[in-house]
């Protein structure tokens, strides 16, 4: 037994995967499985405020770590084509899908165990109201969206509009939201063929200069074939530059010109609201003679007519030069 080699582990990415067949809950390594894939979703889901979108994400990443991903693959049409429940489950009836379940439920199989671990991490996942069959929650959270195909791509066609006034240029915001309804329309058996389009028109809507700069060239690569691109790969291109950005300090950073112009007006401002009435120490009133007044205001008068015009003119110039526009030449 010593001299016995020792057993070669079985690659796995997850301890439900490492299970090949039955699952034996009477070991520790199974009931170990077993809590770890009814444990509730990150997210709780109501149907009075179905967030649809985050409730199929979450259910597919622990489909991949639980191995679940036989029970949401429906056979559909009586050909024995399948469809995924997750993604195209506006294309399966409600029958479709009790006739799967009924095929393995009653079942000593692997099928079987794994359709009562997500039946617990569903009822786990969902408010009290919400506790019902899987295809019901979506059924009711998307009974709207069946015949909406043509809504959703009049959203798409204005993205440009929505990334301002809505998501407030926020980048991944935006990502969220396309992602949210290009999902839907998925579901309907659906597509978009001009929604890399309008995607790209939107990043480039930002007022982020360093942003839209790569986002340019990321689209003269792919008009000009050098490179292709999916919907999901420029988001994550999009939302991969805008992390960086953030994270440098640079987002929505203004260049030097642009600090410069802010610098000259500024002090436009503040030549402006000088005030050009009587000195307070000079004429009646003062500490100086009355003659001493008269020539304390001519010098006044000549200092208002060339020196304020002086220093307006030479801000106008520097501002001519940096952002096209021009100051009024204002009069003391």
């Amino acid at each position: 037994a010593a001299n016995q080699a020792a057993a070669v582990p079985t690659f796995a990415k997850s301890p439900a995967r490492a299970i090949i067949n039955l699952i034996d809950y009477s070991t520790k390594a199974g009931s170990s499985v077993y809590a770890i894939n009814t444990t509730p979703l990150p997210i709780t889901f109501s149907l009075e405020s179905p967030n649809i979108s985050g409730l199929l994400n979450e259910l597919t990443n622990r489909s991949r770590s639980a191995k679940w991903e036989d029970l949401f693959m429906i056979p559909v049409g009586g050909t024995g084509n399948t469809k995924n429940l997750l993604e195209q489950y506006g294309q399966i009836t409600l029958e479709e899908c009790k006739a799967y379940g009924n095929s393995y439920i009653n079942t000593q199989t692997r099928q079987a165990q794994n359709n009562y671990q997500l039946y617990e991490c569903l009822n786990r996942s969902v408010t009290i109201d919400t506790k019902d069959q899987l295809k019901l929650i979506l059924d009711k959270a998307s009974a709207s969206t069946r015949t909406t195909a043509s809504v959703i791509r009049k959203k798409f066609a204005k993205l440009e509009t929505y990334i301002i006034d809505t998501a407030s240029e926020d980048i991944k915001a935006f990502n969220t939201y396309v992602k949210g309804e290009n999902r839907k329309l998925k579901a309907m058996g659906e597509r978009s063929t001009d929604l890399l389009e309008h995607i790209f028109e939107a990043y480039l809507s930002v007022s982020d200069k360093n942003f839209t700069s790569y986002i340019q060239q990321v689209r003269t690569d792919y008009d000009t074939g050098r490179e292709n691109l999916t919907v999901e790969q420029l988001l994550r291109r999009g939302e991969t530059h805008f992390q960086i950005l953030k994270e440098r300090g640079e987002w929505k950073a203004k260049t030097s010109e642009q600090e410069e112009i802010i610098a000259l007006k500024a002090q436009i401002e503040t030549i402006r609201s000088k005030p050009r009435g009587r000195s307070q120490q000079g004429g009646r009133g003062g500490n100086a003679t009355p003659r001493q007044g008269r020539n304390s205001r001519r010098n006044r008068v000549y200092e208002g007519k060339w020196t304020w015009q002086g220093k307006v003119t030479h801000l106008q110039r520097h501002s001519r030069g940096l952002s096209g526009t021009s100051v009024q030449r204002t009069d003391g």
